[in-house]
Order: C-alpha cells, then structure tokens, then sequence
C-alpha cells in the first residue's frame, strides 16, 4: 500500500497530484485515485493564455497574417469562425482553404472573420479610410467621425465584409477596446463576448499589454459566466458536451441569423470539433472557481479532478500526430452539479449585474409565497439572454445594411442562405 505519495509532473504545467492509501496494482487504471490540483499562479491558465487554439492550421494563420499587414496597429484582436477554427462539415486542405466533406457539393471555402479592438476609433478609421476606403460602404465618404459614429451604435461594433485580398476572403469588426471589456464584464449586449466563450485564434499583432488584459477579463468574467449560467440551466447529471453545448448556444439564443441565414446544426459543429479547445477554456475556470459546486465523473464512474483532464489535454496537444495515439486522453466526463439551496443562491450572486437583479427577484417572489427551496424555472433566465442576445442581433442587422451597403448586405444573406440549403 502506498500512502501520501506526491508526483511532481514534468510538464511545464508543474502538475501536483497527490494518491492516498490505495494499491500499486490500481495506478496504471486511474481506479479509486484523488488528484488534487495546487497553484498559486494557476499554471493552466497561464499555459492556456499563451496558446491559441491548436485547431487553426499553420496554413490559416499565414493567411491570417497576411491580411494583417494590410490594417493600423490595434490593441488586441482575435479571429473566430469556420474559416479559421475547425469545424465538424469542412476539410482542411492543404493550402489552408477550406472544402465541405461532402464531396459531391462545391463550396468556396468561407471567410476569416476578425475582430480588432482599438483605443480610438476615429483616429483607427481615419488611418484605415487612407489605405483600406473600398472597404467602406458610402458611410467612408462621410470621413471616421461618421464611421465611428455609427459603429458607437447599439453592440458598438462596426463590419466592413465580403472583402478579398489575394484570394482570401474576409470581413472585420471594429470595436472600442474599452467597449469589449465592458461586454464581457457585464454582457450587455454578448455580441463580441459570446464570440469569445468558444475557441478563438489570437491576433499575433495584439499588444502584450490588451492580449493580457483581455485574456484575464475574459476568464474571470465572460467564460466564468457562461459556466455558472449554464450550470443553473441545465439538469443535474450532464455530460462534458452538454456543457459546452450550452455555452454555445447562449450567444446564438435570440439571434436573428440563426432564423434561416445560420446552419442549425452550427452550435454543434462547432463544439464537437473543438473538445479540447472548450477543456482548455473552462476546465480552469471549474478548477479555479467551481469545484464546490460540481462533481466531476469519468465513464467509468469514477471522480476525478478536472485538472488531471486539462494536464492530458495539454500534454496530448504538443505532441505530433503519431505520439498522440499513444496517450490515452480521458474520453467525455460526466458532470453531477451541487446545487443545493445555498450554492444556488451563490451561483445566482456570481451572475452579471443586468442578469442577476432578475434572477434575485424571482428568488425574492419564491420567499413570499414560502417556495425558498424551489429553484427559479431556468427558463426565465433563457429568456434573459434572450433578449439580450435578441436586441443586439436585430440592431446590429440593421445597422449592417449602412456598414455593408444595401448591395453587399443582400449578396452576404444570400451567400448565408445558400451555405445552410448544401
């Protein structure tokens, strides 16, 4: 029998993990195993910051780069979407571009979607306006005061799209970066902030200083966030896709795309091509923040710490193809919440502002009529993101028939409309 024995990982993760009281013969099974995770710095977190998503092609990334060179200095920017993180209906081809895996249907593979967060707008259009104007609906012609403006609307975002340069096709948004911490500190419009719950590549011409920043704000609000609501959404026992599936969905509840001009199916084909990506995002933040509320049980019905999940996720990642298969990565977890009356009361607190005060007087409600144990229907919170995600969606829609032009705006809803008919 081996009691108290410590192992100090060899990672760069610095992994601790302490095995009490249990046989030798049980090691290699993972059986009847505590590991328990200890940082100061947290190191996963930290590793997992200095690390864009690995599902973007060193291909993707030089285009990426190349459309970069064409734009003024930002101070943080990221790119999202299926032309940059994989997703489960398209092929990567060896020049980077991207194919549906049928191949009996021929599509042009879809754009870089990039968004850039500047400190001055107007002076980041007027710069733009001098070397990038054809991408700029007639609102260019009106100079960046307007541009900007404009973009000061609503989500607070301005798009130039159906945009190409050498063959790439791309759009881009423009926000305030003062403007994207707000959203995703307090969710007022989950525009941008939703974007940033699932995987994401990292714009290498960031500044240290916003791509720091943004990655701490994004953790312990935004990410943080999407976890508690969805734990306050979903059943008891769920699984580890059910989480993240949840987390998906809430930036895309309400949107008006999603009524014929987005594929249904889109939520899941992002989350099921991306499991490692959505584990090193949030594995982290349960670490961190949300172990009392949650137990976490492997296929074989045993309780492990996310942490040792998160360290083979890693490990398993900065190996090459072939050494891959021979570590065995934990397959899908089971997740088992702990929400009795206090720790729900406690995930309700942990809520952004504009949610939470709602959340709060359904709980004050519940203690007239002396319901104080029930739960609220976790469909009143739906219907608060709803609308929140509902009123940003529409206005910016709206909005994007000036930035576009009425030309562009109807070839973008076509080119929607006929990617989700294949």
């Amino acid at each position: 029998m081996i009691r108290n024995l410590t192992l100090y990982s060899k990672s760069s993760l610095d992994l601790k993990c302490s095995i009490s009281a249990h046989s030798i013969k049980n090691f290699n099974n993972f059986k009847q195993i505590t590991f328990r995770y200890y940082s100061k710095t947290n190191p996963i977190v930290k590793q997992q910051n200095n690390n864009n998503n690995n599902n973007t092609t060193p291909e993707t990334q030089e285009r990426i780069n190349e459309l970069l060179k064409l734009f003024p200095p930002i101070k943080y920017g990221f790119a999202y979407g299926s032309g940059v993180i994989s997703q489960k209906g398209y092929n990567r081809n060896g020049d980077g571009s991207t194919s549906t895996e049928n191949p009996s249907k021929k599509e042009q593979s879809p754009m870089i979607d990039l968004i850039f967060a500047v400190e001055n707008s107007t002076k980041w259009h007027s710069l733009n306006l001098e070397s990038n104007h054809s991408h700029y609906s007639f609102l260019g012609s009106m100079g960046a005061h307007i541009v900007a403006k404009v973009q000061f609307m609503n989500a607070k975002i301005y798009f130039n799209t159906l945009l190409e340069h050498n063959g790439i096709k791309f759009k881009y948004g423009v926000i305030e970066y003062k403007d994207l911490i707000d959203d995703l500190k307090n969710w007022k419009t989950l525009y941008l902030s939703g974007r940033m719950q699932k995987p994401i590549f990292n714009l290498p011409t960031s500044s240290a200083e916003g791509l720091k920043e943004i990655q701490e704000i994004n953790s312990e609000y935004n990410l943080k966030n999407a976890v508690i609501t969805s734990l306050l959404m979903l059943p008891e026992t769920f699984t580890e896709y059910d989480l993240y599936h949840t987390i998906s969905k809430l930036s895309y509840s309400g949107d008006i795309r999603m009524k014929g001009a987005e594929n249904p199916m889109k939520t899941h084909n992002i989350v099921i091509n991306n499991i490692d990506g959505f584990r090193s995002l949030y594995f982290p933040i349960i670490n961190d923040h949300l172990t009392q509320y949650l137990n976490v049980i492997l296929e074989n019905g045993d309780e492990v710490n996310s942490s040792l999940i998160l360290s083979q996720n890693n490990r398993n990642n900065n190996k090459n193809k072939d050494e891959q298969e021979t570590i065995a990565t934990p397959k899908m977890v089971t997740f088992k919440s702990k929400q009795d009356p206090m720790n729900y009361l406690n995930l309700l607190m942990m809520l952004p502002g504009c949610i939470k005060s709602t959340m709060l007087k359904e709980v004050r409600n519940n203690m007239k009529l002396k319901k104080s144990d029930e739960k609220i229907d976790p469909t009143i919170l739906h219907n608060l993101i709803f609308m929140i995600v509902s009123k940003s969606s529409f206005a910016q829609t709206i909005k994007g028939v000036f930035t576009a032009g009425i030309s562009k705006s109807l070839n973008y809803m076509k080119l929607k409309l006929k990617k989700n008919k294949n």
